[in-house]
C-alpha cells in the first residue's frame, strides 16, 4: 500500500498584518526585482506610476 504525505500544515496560525500607511506622501518606497522574465519592465512602470500618482520621497530600488 502506498502513503502519501501531506507538507502543508493542517492548523495555520491567524497573524495580524502590519498597519498600511494612510499615503505614501513623503515615504521611501524600495521596490525589490526578484529575477523574473521582463521584471525590470515592470517595476519601471511601477515606479513611473508611483512618482505620477504620489510623492515619495524617495524610490529605492
Amino acid at each position: 500500500m502506498t502513503e502519501y504525505l501531506d507538507p502543508t500544515d493542517s492548523v495555520a496560525v491567524p497573524r495580524k498584518t502590519a498597519p498600511r500607511p494612510s499615503s505614501l506622501d513623503g515615504k521611501v518606497v524600495t521596490l525589490l526585482d526578484i529575477s523574473k522574465a521582463k521584471g525590470d519592465h515592470l517595476l519601471d512602470r511601477i515606479e513611473e506610476l508611483l512618482r505620477e500618482r504620489a510623492a515619495p520621497k524617495a524610490i529605492v530600488r
